[in-house]
């Protein structure tokens, strides 16, 4: 009992506050004063009918625990001072056995917290102080939630709304480095519409999710007042989708971004006037593979169409032509067995040599090639013909048989259009190919 006494003793003397809520002399002279021991505690203070009640001093045997104040049927309730056995300290208020009203609490790390408790648990305004970081504002249910200040250990200042003790909602939070955010907050991260400052004078004014840019936003960045700027969309804080990009001297881009390249489709202005359109990969401008096979068959369809506008028979021609170069393939077949046949469509030869002139100055090249040399004996049904190209003269394949009345109609008709042609014809080893003549 005395060594119990000397204990309770020496925490009074070392807390002033409790030796405002206990006095032994006066203790000791109050109604229903009792000295209570069992194997796990001893009490000294008031008992009524059995119960703990009014002010008394609960020692916890084997453990570092006690308390000192008021008590109500057994139950702590008013002011006491309560120390755990994990070393922590409480001073204020109780009810019900549990703090409620206005409380400082003392984690045994140095941590502590002052304000308001409702059911044991932080509630209401309150102020907690850690190691270089503290948080002044409402609490509920024992978390930080509605609005309060915080700093973090490296210097980083949120003024706002919390949930959960997490920064959700509307705020401000100014960086250790200058940086700046104004907006909303989810989870403890930007997200929503905001806008970021950075200290060189850079600026982003947006949307965000789960603290990246992400969504339409307009960024600008300031360097040595040189300004620029871009408006578009963003993916996980880069640019993505289509966006614009003014650069200080006057550069525009218009077009597609991915992973913060210029990807896809896009056009290059200067002062107004475009100087590049087309794709893009990966910030380098490119040319597909096929454009150039679209701008020859564009030339080739303007050609055509030129063709048919000056030759209103021009299909005529071309299946004269075609006729031709079918006769001549199939007639060197029957006087050549030997050779295997082969698919004309799989076959492909080399055109005559353009640069190869007659040597009879009497003819141009033009009608030089296109003039077809006839046999004496038209009845004859399967014949040979010599187109002849400057010097070089290529022996025509044999026809198949044919009426002779079709054979000469065709001749004859053949020779009337070609004399208004201005393309060459040139055969080669049952190919045929028209080619334009430079004259």
């Amino acid at each position: 009992m005395e060594m119990f006494d000397d204990t309770i003793l020496e925490l009074l003397s070392k807390n002033t506050d409790i030796a405002k809520i206990v006095d032994l002399e006066k203790l000791s002279q109050q109604p229903g004063f009792k000295i209570e021991q069992t194997n796990s505690y001893v009490y000294i203070g008031q008992v009524q009918n059995g119960l703990k009640h009014g002010t008394g001093i609960l020692k916890l045997l084997d453990s570092f625990r006690i308390y000192v104040g008021e008590w109500k049927n057994d139950k702590k309730s008013g002011l006491a001072y309560e120390k755990f056995q994990s070393g922590a300290e409480y001073f204020g208020n109780y009810d019900n056995n549990k703090q409620n009203g206005y409380g400082e609490y003392v984690w045994a790390n140095g941590e502590s917290y002052k304000g308001n408790w409702i059911d044991g648990k932080k509630s209401g305004y309150g102020e907690w102080f850690g190691q270089n970081t503290s948080y002044k504002g409402e609490w509920n249910n024992g978390f930080v939630e509605g609005k309060g200040v915080y700093q973090s250990e490296n210097g980083d200042q949120y003024t706002g709304d919390f949930l959960q003790s997490m920064k959700h909602g509307l705020g401000e939070e100014q960086f250790a480095n200058g940086d700046k955010y104004v907006g909303s907050f989810k989870n403890g991260k930007p997200d929503g519409y905001g806008e970021y400052y950075w200290k060189n004078g850079s600026l982003y004014q947006g949307f965000f999710m789960d603290g990246m840019r992400h969504g339409h936003g307009v960024w600008q960045s300031n360097t040595q007042g040189k300004i620029d700027r871009y408006e578009g969309a963003y993916s996980n804080d880069k640019k993505c989708g289509y966006g614009e990009f003014l650069w200080s001297n006057g550069t525009v881009y218009k077009g597609n971004y991915f992973d913060d390249y210029r990807q896809g489709y896009g056009e290059m202005y200067q002062n107004g006037v475009i100087f590049y359109k087309g794709e893009w990969d990966r910030g380098i401008q490119v040319e597909k593979s096929n454009t150039r096979f679209q701008f020859q068959q564009k030339m080739k369809t303007q050609e055509t169409t030129a063709r048919k506008w000056k030759f209103n028979n021009i299909d005529e021609i071309q299946e004269l032509e075609e006729e031709t170069v079918t006769s001549g393939a199939e007639g060197k077949k029957e006087n050549n067995p030997k050779i295997t046949q082969k698919n004309s469509q799989q076959c492909r030869m080399k055109t005559l040599n353009v640069e190869s002139k007659p040597s009879n100055s009497d003819f141009t090249p033009m009608k030089r090639s296109l003039q077809l040399q006839k046999k004496a004996t038209p009845a004859i049904q399967t014949r040979s013909r010599t187109q002849s190209m400057g010097n070089c003269k290529i022996p025509i394949l044999q026809q198949k048989q044919r009426s002779n009345s079709n054979q000469i109609n065709n001749n004859q008709k053949l020779e009337q259009l070609v004399k208004f042609s201005p393309y060459k014809q040139t055969l080669r080893i049952g190919r045929f190919k028209l080619q334009k003549i430079q004259l």
